[in-house]
């Protein structure tokens, strides 16, 4: 039996309970552990949500980790899609030429037009493969485009060639960071997923805080105060918003957004707005985060950082999180501190208010992660809701939303461990739910 075919339909089932009012469903997967083929004992450790979107009729698609195998000391990862048609009651397999088990995939925020939509690359040293995967009257797509590594470009006459070392997708555009093979200098490089197109971006041209090899070399405003800082970057997400590019550059542990106008070609860094990354989170030795990340806002452009210090407030308690709200020209509209977290997944906008994800040790099962839901308001930063779902060892690993303003919020077990306890399931829930006037879910599928 084919490893996939076991996966989706072998280990993966959909409870039949269906919510009758208007827009409004409850699924829920169950995935439970067994063996893949009878010579290969296996246990599965993760189920990861990379990322999943409804599109206008109700399917959705999903990418997530499924399964990791621990056979012969040996850990091997597997990513599948799963598709859930429009009527709600099957999984179909996703038909891709796409070598999923090698494949890289963006959480990003989309853009309002890309929101139904899944990107994921593939990095060779024959250079980057985009995959969009999308779907439509249930049925899935996948368009893909090809960026050559070791591509030359002409300047001045003279043709320099350029190795790619990093890249970042987001909002149907991609970053990529390249090294001359003449004299080593950085490039940074933007381009429309759809047309190909490279447009560069001269960092040491538009700010004197780098070098002439575009390499950071200068004072910067972070969240400890000014340092100065020498050292090369990499790049932390893309975003476009009514013809900005923003891409956040990642300098040691700090978010320097750049920003690039396609219709007037005007280019600037912007140093008075300087996000953060965190701290490193590493819970285990299986997982390694940064406690930070910048999440885009698709219904007003505008941007939001969250990050942790992880000064622990005690045993398994939440640690403080910091929340700052940027409009789209990176000002800082407002900021809160948000108390209930032991770590933060995701972050989404629902027209008027922030919904936040992630886990907390606190409540539900003590001592376990169970998921965490928060609801604020933007205007007030108030907090209108909190759920805690009790589920051991889940979080809610991603938010998504469509044009309507229509949440979807995807529950599962990101890391489980070597688990001997059976009694511990592997549980992913993919919920759909509308925020009332009032801040809270209308249905409050969670809890039925």
């Amino acid at each position: 039996m084919k490893i996939k075919a076991m996966l989706l339909i072998g280990l993966l089932g959909i409870s039949n309970t269906l919510v009758s009012q208007k827009n409004t469903v409850k699924l829920e997967e169950i995935i439970t552990s067994g063996k893949i083929r009878s010579h290969i004992p296996y246990t599965l450790v993760s189920n990861r949500t990379h990322k999943t979107v409804i599109n206008k009729e109700g399917d959705i698609l999903s990418l997530r980790a499924v399964a990791k195998y621990y056979a012969r000391s040996k850990s091997v990862p597997k990513n599948e899609f799963s598709i859930i048609t429009k009527e709600r009651n099957n999984i179909i397999a996703l038909n891709t030429s796409q070598s999923i088990e090698n494949i890289t995939v963006f959480r990003n925020n989309n853009s309002l037009k890309d929101y139904d939509k899944i990107y994921s690359a593939k990095f060779t040293n024959k250079g980057i493969t985009v995959f969009r995967n999308y779907m439509s009257n249930s049925r899935n797509y996948l368009n893909e485009k090809f960026y050559k590594n070791n591509f030359e470009l002409s300047s001045d006459g003279s043709i320099d060639t350029h190795e790619i070392e990093r890249y970042k997708l987001g909002c149907g555009f991609i970053a990529i960071k390249t090294r001359s093979k003449f004299d080593k200098k950085r490039h940074l490089f933007i381009s429309k997923t759809q047309d190909g197109k490279l447009i560069e971006v001269n960092l040491s041209k538009i700010s004197t805080s780098f070098n002439n090899q575009n390499i950071f070399s200068g004072l910067l405003q972070t969240s400890n105060g000014v340092q100065k800082i020498s050292t090369d970057w990499g790049i932390k997400g893309v975003f476009e918003h009514d013809n900005i590019v923003t891409v956040f550059l990642l300098v040691k542990n700090n978010l320097l957004p750049v920003q690039i106008d396609l219709k007037t070609s005007k280019q600037k860094v912007i140093k008075s707005s300087i996000l953060s990354e965190g701290e490193f989170f590493r819970e285990h030795r299986y997982m390694t985060e940064s406690s930070g990340d910048v999440f885009y806002l698709p219904f007003s452009g505008g941007f939001v950082n969250t990050y942790s210090d992880l000064r622990p407030q005690g045993a398994n308690k939440p640690y403080l999180y910091e929340l700052k709200l940027y409009d789209e020209n990176l000002k800082l509209v407002k900021q809160k501190t948000l108390r209930d977290f032991y770590y933060i997944h995701h972050v989404a906008e629902s027209k008027d208010y922030l919904v936040i994800g992630g886990y907390t040790k606190s409540k539900g099962y003590m001592g376990y992660q169970n998921p965490i839901l928060q609801i604020i308001n933007k205007s007030t930063m108030q907090v209108t809701q909190t759920i805690v779902i009790p589920q051991k060892n889940g979080t809610v690993d991603y938010i998504g939303y469509n044009k309507t303003g229509q949440i979807l919020v995807d529950i599962s077990s990101p890391y489980l461990g070597y688990q001997k306890n059976s009694d511990i399931k592997r549980i992913s829930k993919i919920i759909i739910d509308e925020i009332d006037v009032n801040g809270k879910l209308k249905n409050n599928l969670f809890m039925k």
